[in-house]
């Protein structure tokens, strides 16, 4: 059987990931820097096939030349975005030498708050392992039931206002994060290129997901910046929900 270790394992896109490989086949370790794995683990039900452990715990042998996915989008889109690097780069240094394929995951704008070269860096360090086969995914706005706070739509839902005073979203695109979890799967089956942008079937997406919360236009703009490095291979996730749909979910979450 396949086997794949997500980073970031109980965040938003990270837990996605997991179950996502679940149902292709995989075996799969989720890793991430709480003790337990919580309420949300109940998802996953009786399931064998996956596991969690911290950050601190050592790579069990039998995940030897497993497909790593090193998950900096939850890291750099929540809540607190200094906290936990360390570890997350510890645990990447410390079991890069068994992966034979890696897709380092991250969010196409920052938080302001974040300093630049503390993104630039950590990126710069995991690039810098040179694995096999290595993909560097760029993923836009990601929304869907446990959407964090960070996020301008669950501000909205869960405040019933018309937005927070700081978010972090990449206003030029946003989809359904199942979707993009498919689109990042097929990465390695649809481009030859190590770099490459998750973008939405709709160029409007962003803009047509707040007005279908009742908003005409976002009361500020985010406090972001713009890391998308140029000449970016683009992969487009195809829309598998509409989004009053995926939006009435989150809302219901």
């Amino acid at each position: 059987m396949s086997k794949a270790i997500v980073t970031g394992g109980l965040g938003f896109l990270g837990f996605e990931l997991c179950l996502a490989m679940l149902e292709e086949g995989f075996e799969v370790l989720a890793a991430d820097t709480d003790s337990e794995a919580g309420e949300r683990w109940l998802e996953v039900g009786r399931n064998a096939n996956i596991s969690y452990q911290h950050l601190h715990q050592p790579v069990p042998a039998e995940f030897s030349n497993a497909r790593f996915y090193i998950n900096l989008y939850d890291h750099f889109t929540g809540n607190n975005p200094s906290q936990d690097l360390k570890e997350i780069k510890e645990f990447a240094e410390k079991n890069h030498t068994c992966v034979e394929e890696a897709f380092i995951l991250l969010p196409s704008v920052i938080s302001k708050r974040v300093k630049e070269d503390e993104f630039t860096e950590v990126v710069g360090f995991i690039e810098e392992f040179k694995f096999p086969k290595q993909y560097t995914v760029y993923l836009p706005t990601l929304f869907g039931p446990h959407q964090p706070e960070s996020f301008l739509f669950q501000q909205i839902l869960s405040k019933s206002e018309s937005g927070g005073s700081e978010y972090v979203d990449d206003i030029r695109s946003a989809i359904f994060v199942k979707d993009a979890v498919s689109a990042v799967i097929e990465v390695e089956k649809e481009s030859d290129s190590k770099k490459l942008q998750i973008v939405a079937d709709n160029p409007d997406s962003w803009k047509e997901s707040l007005h279908s919360l009742g908003c005409s236009d976002a009361s500020k703009d985010p406090e972001v910046r713009d890391v998308l490095p140029p000449g970016l291979k683009k992969i487009v996730a195809k829309a598998s929900s509409s989004v009053n749909e995926v939006l009435g979910r989150q809302r219901d979450n």
